[in-house]
């Protein structure tokens, strides 16, 4: 009877060293998951200082081209704006914003760009709300909103 009573226990104590190998090796599953999601995380925050730095960089290059006159102009825009838009027109924005108004030629000379493609990123600027047009006779002036 003694044998049968600890042939019990041993297969209860099996059973029992079952389940828990059973419940760690789901722990060790899920910590496994957790880490993959932390690293997951992590790459998305170093994305997004690079993002950040990127654009305190842009930032500080626009600062460094204009002077404070201009600075007072460009405080009316948004940064967010300006870091929003392509450099090209991002150019033409920061062109325009040094004039109270100007033509598509105006810019154009001053981007060094043809006057046609200041004028299709002119109006694309209107287009956006960035900027307004007003016309003169056969001129066509632009100025920030």
């Amino acid at each position: 009877m003694g044998e049968d009573h600890l042939g019990v226990n041993d297969v209860r104590d099996e059973y029992n060293l079952r389940k828990l190998i059973e419940l760690n090796n789901r722990i060790v599953n899920l910590l496994v998951d957790i880490h993959k999601k932390v690293e997951e995380i992590s790459e998305l925050v170093e994305a997004e200082f690079k993002t950040l730095n990127m654009q305190m960089e842009t930032i500080n290059e626009i600062k460094e081209l204009f002077s404070k006159d201009e600075m007072n102009t460009l405080k009316e825009l948004d940064p967010t704006v300006l870091l929003s838009l392509p450099d090209y027109l991002r150019k033409t924005l920061m062109e325009l914003s040094k004039h109270e108004e100007a033509t598509a030629e105006t810019v154009s000379r001053n981007t060094g760009r043809s006057r046609a493609i200041e004028s299709l990123y002119l109006n694309q600027l209107c287009r956006m709300g960035l900027a307004r047009k007003k016309r003169v006779g056969k001129r066509v002036y632009f100025s920030l909103r």
